[in-house]
């Protein structure tokens, strides 16, 4: 075969350090499509990106080149830097040191980038820490509590 394919759609899911919501409404239009620009220069396929205060939310089609440990670096690293030039509020920004990554059926991508696109009223019910703890259970991940937040 000539040629290799692949479609890996990811729901990728980080926050900031410490779970501080510096990610006012203000910031996150600007946020949202910095991180949209990243991905795309980086060969990935955008679906939907959102979040809340205190974290974000990215569903895309991963690159056949890239793992996804890098492409999260690059988003971290870019993203970091550059909320830090947006005032002395965000003079102490960081994000948490993990991240977690969650492979989608190409039947749900509707489903999910309509879910990471309505984030504000989905937390007007739920914590980051909890709506994190279902989606390492629904997809089956073991882990310790004391290990998961930073």
């Amino acid at each position: 075969m000539p040629q290799s394919h692949a479609r890996i759609v990811v729901h990728l899911v980080f926050s900031t350090k410490s779970r501080h919501p510096f990610l006012t409404d203000q910031i996150q239009k600007e946020l949202f499509s910095y991180l949209t620009g990243i991905l795309r220069g980086e060969g990935h396929a955008p679906i939907a990106v959102g979040g809340h205060v205190d974290h974000v939310h990215l569903l895309f089609g991963l690159a056949r080149t890239q793992s996804i440990s890098k492409i999260v670096e690059k988003l971290k690293t870019s993203s970091s830097v550059w909320i830090k030039t947006k005032g002395g509020n965000f003079a102490d920004f960081h994000w948490q040191n993990g991240y977690g990554a969650f492979g989608i059926s190409p039947k749900e991508i509707a489903e999910v980038s309509h879910y990471v696109q309505n984030q504000k009223s989905h937390h007007a019910k739920l914590s980051f820490q909890d709506e994190y703890r279902e989606f390492l259970v629904e997809y089956g991940i073991d882990f310790d509590e004391e290990y998961v937040w930073d």
